[in-house]
């Protein structure tokens, strides 16, 4: 099991750390309000969504192989049901 832990850097950006195990990898992952408004969650927390975006990730590989410095949307050219599953991942 993996334990992340998401910062805020600055506006639209945050820093994510996963450990897993012994290994700690640090990200940067950029969450635009437009995107969030595109998606029609335009009152998402940006922290959360960074989040679910890692974790989705880390079901389909390890801390190691995730991009050091993306944006949420280079998780959709790669993903293509990405979106659906955050939607479903936001959802109280």
């Amino acid at each position: 099991m993996s334990q992340v832990l998401v910062r805020p850097l600055e506006a639209e950006r945050f820093a994510v750390s996963v450990t897993e195990g012994t290994v700690t990898t640090d990200h940067k992952i950029a969450v635009h309000a437009g995107l969030l408004d595109d998606l029609g969650i335009p009152g998402a927390d940006p922290a959360e969504v960074a989040r679910a975006t890692v974790d989705f990730l880390l079901e389909r590989e390890t801390a190691a192989g995730l991009w050091e410095d993306f944006p949420v949307e280079q998780v959709a050219e790669h993903y293509p049901g990405f979106y659906d599953e955050l939607l479903l991942r936001l959802s109280p």
